[in-house]
């Protein structure tokens, strides 16, 4: 808690606290209060102008503040106090007593300025009064006007703030010895500040003006005038009477005008003018002042008068008396527009620090010492550049700048470890934790402190330790102080933090092991113990502190030993290591052996554990206490040693990753659903898929030793001996992929998470050109070469219905048209097509080369060969590829969560659908002897996939099928069309059995049956479609009655077919969808995942296609880029596997 500093004050006098001590600021009030509007008469008239308003006062200024002299000095009562004496500084001045003040207060000597008083306001102007308003007309008077109002009053002046009084003037005098006590001075010696500017008063608005009297309107009555009836009697004479519906018509009509003139004209009277103006009115529309009879005749007789029969009718007359003139509004009082001003700041005053030199001399000066820190080094005990736990550390070469306006104390200040952001470091108590500024550092200058400060690392508790497989390392954030003997204070801006690494000097680094390790191998594990500091660390004489270093390497037992160096085989070995250099690293080498009957796949780690001896430790002989500074976990995976099996019908092709779980689901299920076995290649063992055998030392790709059989890549990416991520398709060689593709071996790769990545191999597998387009021509011999299409297509299916392998490229050359020689671009798209319409059941690339003119020898055409004058011409090349029944397939991985020992249904699916085909025909027809009912469904459903795909090709393309024919003759087309089925139909031993198919092989031929049935309306009149339709029909009745079924059981058959589905039902219309629903079903997927979880030959290249020579080429010097880099990965490996082995013979594959 911060003590409230103890004050002197000598401040000036405000400006308002003067003007309130003299009675100004009441006269003021008073002066307001008073200020009212006058109304008394000013020659019979009242005064309706406002009176002006008050012109303010000056405002004060502040008054200086005073003058003080004080001498400091430590206080005679209490230690850490101070004594204050003011000295006078007149003769008949103030005396002040001594003052003490408490320990731990400090001293503030306040010289302020008085504030300006604020500007006062003028008075506002008052309002001019109202005008009179006007008496209001009657009949006999007119109207008054009303009078002007009153003029408004003008502003009173406002007065600028008064100025700021000057700060007072301090003399502070202390002797030299103790300067220390300025540091719990403080003084403050602004000048005032200026009063704020007042405000102008407003002026007085003018008066409103008064309102005219009002005006009036009335009637009266002018006198009568005569108007003509049915009893008007005629005057004596000659004039015969008018028509009395005439004289009636004109009297009224004459009437109405009257009234009319009489109603709407007024007249305006002014003054005493009325008896005139009413005359006047009345002779105007001859009206008679009063009732009269005329005894002669009237109007309506032919007279002019009026008769005793006429009617007298009174005339009204309109009369008015304008209102009264407006006065005009009161003029506004005048505004002052004179600016006002804030008063000025007060100068600020002075002070003077009197030093009493010990020769008794004085200096003077205007401001303390301020001592900061610059700098300064934190140095290890043992000189190595590592500060470790249970070191000592010293703060040293503190540096310090004297940034104030006089010299420091004498006194020498001492500088202490104050605090950090951790409990890492331990404070030395004794001398040992203290340093000292030197005394009278000269203003702006520095200077280093004297001594060190010693701080403790304490110990790293076992809670502490860094995790395995790290590195120990704390940061840390520490600060110092300085603190000013007697007053015990620490000194201002002085703090300074520096952040320190605390961390051992030695550690393990550069681990180089085996990935993988075979059954009864030795290999050895390679790592270095490094050391960062400057000096040597160790037991031996180059070390500055000897202390130990043991490293310990512990090996599971169950899997392996490590061998002593005494040659003895044990778990756990330790290791003394000498004096390690400093920033240099010492090698250890260890070897180890796998236990032959070590559990495959598990993936083992061995525990390697530095020690050090603690930093501080008394030298000499005797026991050294050492602990543990890192541990480091080195993973390896015991795989087994590759042995070729005749019997097997599987490769599995692993790595580093994989896990036992992993490899034993895989197995279980196709040594105990399949029945079948599968042989396992490590691909981190042997360095890459080449084997080199050891008798002929030739080097050819594992993949090709298994032809016909089924290949199993676990495609999830691993570290590859250091040379960054991998997976299996890396290592796939396309044209050695291609070539056991052609074999019948079928390939699946399973978790595979860039599908985009395999489609490129999958293509390469299915189209493998080993040549470039140019280059092509010179490989193939005669029987490769055709003059047309027509007669390619005749050779492969005579090949096909022989049995003979179809050759891997063919050429024929581009035929003229009736325009000439036809583009080879669109001859090549033209081919394709034919191709595709014409061989269904093949899957071929279409390419064309042109002559290379450039490059042809001067030799006339009569004496070129035959093969040159084909070269010289434009040709098709058509390439074979794989067959659609051949699977090459790619899975997402399968989210398998916990239960790792389950495979996963799809990756099922994939391993049965990746057996050849003559094997899945095989399991078709005697299931209940081999394999599961899961695997005997996805063989079905598998087999019905790819019968489903070669009749749709068959219904789409132009094949001939024949009518009518022969069973040789559908024999052969089915063999050539649909091999699939043909082999599933035409089986040797199938045909030679003379049983009932089984439930699995009815359910294939009930759906490729379906596949043939329209489902839409276009497709009734589809002739292929009926074909192929008919074309099953007749082969499967004849297969049926082969084997032993009834007219019955066919017609059933056939009855049951029809069923699967309709052109009428919107959910059983296409066997496709019927197909994928169904596999959705079995592998416990949704379609969308089915079809997008998976990736197959069939969906990368669908039917026989074009390629543009430039993308052949491409292709071309892609796979050789392929192969390059798998040359390199392969010679990488064998090199680290050469130097890692130490038993030779048993790091190759067993094949027999």
């Amino acid at each position: 808690m911060t003590l409230p500093p103890f004050r002197i004050c000598i401040d000036g006098e405000h400006g308002k606290d003067s003007a309130v001590n003299r009675g100004l600021d009441t006269i003021s009030q008073v002066l307001e209060q008073q200020l009212v509007l006058l109304t008394t008469p000013t020659h019979g008239q009242i005064n309706r102008d406002g009176h002006d308003g008050r012109h303010a006062r000056r405002a004060f200024p502040g008054a200086p503040a005073g003058h003080l002299t004080l001498r400091l000095s430590e206080s005679r009562e209490v230690y850490g106090g101070i004594r204050v004496d003011v000295l006078p500084t007149e003769p008949e001045g103030e005396v002040w007593p001594p003052m003490e003040v408490p320990v731990g207060r400090d001293i503030l000597i306040s010289a302020v300025g008085g504030n300006g008083e604020d500007g006062l306001e003028g008075g506002d102007g008052q309002d001019g009064l109202r005008g009179e308003n006007g008496s209001g007309a009657t009949e006999v008077v007119d109207a008054t006007g009303g009078t002007n109002g009153g003029r408004g009053g003008d502003a009173g002046s406002g007065s600028s703030g008064g100025d700021g009084g000057q700060g007072g003037t301090i003399d502070i005098v202390v002797d030299d010895a103790e300067s220390n006590l300025l540091m719990a001075i403080d003084w403050d010696v602004r000048g005032g500040a200026g009063g704020q500017a007042g405000r102008h008063g407003q002026p007085g608005k003018g008066g409103e003006k008064g309102r005219g009297g009002k005006g009036h309107e009335w009637e009266v009555q002018i006198g009568y005038k005569f108007y003509c009836t049915n009893g008007c009697i005629g005057a004596s004479g000659s004039i015969e009477p008018r028509s009395s519906a005439l004289v009636r018509y004109g009297s009224v009509a004459s009437k109405q005008k009257t009234e009319m003139i009489a109603r709407l004209t007024t007249q305006t009277i002014t003054g005493d003018n009325m008896v005139a103006a009413l005359a006047g009115a009345a002779a105007r529309i001859q009206a008679s002042r009063q009732p009269r009879s005329d005894p002669g005749a009237c109007r309506c007789h032919g007279g002019t008068g009026n008769c005793t029969g006429c009617t007298a009718k009174p005339v009204r007359q309109k009369l008015r008396r304008t209102p009264g003139i407006d006065g005009e509004d009161g003029m506004p009082g005048q505004s002052i527009t004179t600016s006002l001003i804030k008063g000025h700041l007060g100068r600020p005053g002075t002070v003077v620090i009197v030093v009493n030199k010990a020769d008794g001399t004085q200096q003077r000066y205007s401001t303390i010492y301020k001592l900061e820190v610059v700098d300064f080094v934190v140095q290890d005990e043992n000189g190595d550049s590592i500060i470790e736990p249970g070191e000592h550390v010293f703060i040293c070469q503190i540096k310090v700048k004297n940034t104030g306006g006089m010299p420091s104390p004498a006194r020498r200040i001492p500088v202490t470890f104050a605090s950090s952001d951790s409990d890492w470091f331990v404070p030395v108590e004794d001398e040992e934790g203290r340093a000292y500024l030197p005394g009278s550092i000269p203003p702006g200058s520095s200077a280093i402190a004297d001594g060190r400060i010693k701080v403790l690392i304490r110990e790293c508790r076992e809670i502490e330790m860094a995790p395995v497989g790290t590195e120990f390392f704390k940061q840390s954030e520490f600060t110092i102080k300085a603190t000013m003997p007697w007053l015990d204070r620490e000194l201002p801006l002085f703090e300074k933090s520096r952040k320190i690494d605390i961390q051992y000097p030695c550690q393990l680094q550069n681990f180089n092991q085996l990935a993988t390790v075979a059954q009864g191998s030795r290999s050895i594990i390679k790592f270095e113990v490094f050391n960062k500091g400057n000096t040597a660390v160790g037991p031996g004489p180059d070390s500055g502190l000897p202390r130990p270093i043991e490293v310990d390497i512990s090996f599971p037992p169950d899997s392996g030993v490590l061998q002593s160096d005494t040659g003895e085989w044990i778990d756990t070995v330790s290791r003394v290591l000498p004096d390690v250099p400093g920033r240099r690293s010492v090698p250890i080498q260890q070897q180890f052996r796998i236990n032959e009957d070590a559990q495959c796949y598990q993936h083992i780690r061995v525990v390697v554990t530095l020690y050090l001896g603690k930093p501080s430790q008394p030298a000499g002989e005797g026991y050294k206490e050492i602990v543990t500074i890192q541990q480091m976990q080195i993973s390896m995976q015991i795989s087994e040693h590759y042995v070729f099996q005749q019997t097997s019908s599987f490769l599995l092709v692993t790595n580093a990753v994989t896990d036992r779980m992993r490899t034993q689901a895989i197995r279980r299920y196709i040594q105990e659903d399949l029945n079948m076995e599968v042989d396992t290649w490590n691909v981190d063992l042997y360095g890459c898929l080449q084997h080199r055998d050891p008798e002929t030392d030739e080097a050819f790709s594992i993949i090709t030793k298994y032809p016909g059989r089924s290949i199993i890549f676990l495609c999830n990416r691993f570290d590859f001996f250091g040379r960054g991520l991998r997976t299996l398709s890396d290592f796939c060689d396309p044209m050695a992929l291609a070539e056991v593709l052609v074999t019948g071996t079928n390939c699946v790769f399973l978790e595979t998470a860039d599908f985009q990545e395999h489609e490129r191999l999958i293509s390469s597998g299915i189209f493998s050109p080993r040549h470039k387009v140019a280059e092509v021509d010179r490989t193939l011999v005669s029987s490769e070469r055709f003059d047309d299409v027509k007669k390619l297509v005749a050779a492969v299916r005579d090949g096909k219905q022989q049995g003979a392998a179809p050759s891997d490229e063919y050429v024929f050359p581009i035929g003229k048209g009736r325009l000439g020689m036809a583009s080879p671009r669109s001859e090549m798209k033209r081919m394709s097509r034919y191709l595709q319409e014409n061989l269904p059941s093949e899957r071929c690339i279409v390419t064309f080369s042109e002559p290379e003119l450039a490059h042809t020898s001067p030799v006339s055409s009569e004496r070129r060969s035959d093969t040159q004058k084909s070269e010289a011409s434009p040709q098709i090349i058509v390439s074979m590829g794989l067959p659609y029944s051949g699977t090459v397939a790619v899975v997402e991985p399968c989210r398998r969560g916990r239960d790792s020992v389950v495979i996963d249904p799809l990756e099922k699916f994939m391993i049965t659908n990746s057996i050849p085909l003559d094997r899945r025909i095989a399991l078709l027809w005697e299931p209940q002897l081999t394999i599961s009912e899961f695997a005997l469904d996805c063989l079905e459903l598998g087999f019905t996939l790819v019968v489903n795909r070669e009749i749709t090709a068959l219904i789409n393309s132009n094949a001939l099928i024949p009518a009518k024919a022969s069973a040789a003759e559908i024999r052969a087309c089915l063999l050539i069309n649909l091999p699939s089925l043909s082999a599933l139909l035409n089986r040797p031993n199938a045909v030679n059995l003379r049983t009932k198919p089984n439930g699995s092989i009815r359910s294939i031929l009930k759906m490729a049956l379906a596949s043939t049935r329209p489902w839409k309306i276009r497709h009734r009149f589809s002739k292929q479609r009926s074909s192929t339709e008919e074309l099953l029909h007749v082969s499967i009745t004849n297969f049926l009655m082969t084997n032993d079924c009834t007219p019955h059981d066919i017609t059933q058959f056939f009855q049951d077919t029809k069923g699967i589905n309709s052109e009428f039902d919107a959910t059983h219309r296409n066997v496709a969808s019927l197909i994928t629903k169904k596999f959705a079903g079995l592998v416990k997927r949704s379609e969308h995942a089915v079809n997008k979880g998976t990736r197959n030959a069939n969906e990368v290249v669908g039917q026989t296609t074009w390629m543009d020579p430039r993308e052949w080429d491409e292709r071309v010097e892609w796979a050789k880029r392929k192969m390059q880099a798998i040359r390199s990965d392969e010679e990488a490996a064998r090199g680290i596997l050469g130097r890692m082995r130490m038993v030779v013979e048993r790091a190759g594959p067993n094949i027999r």
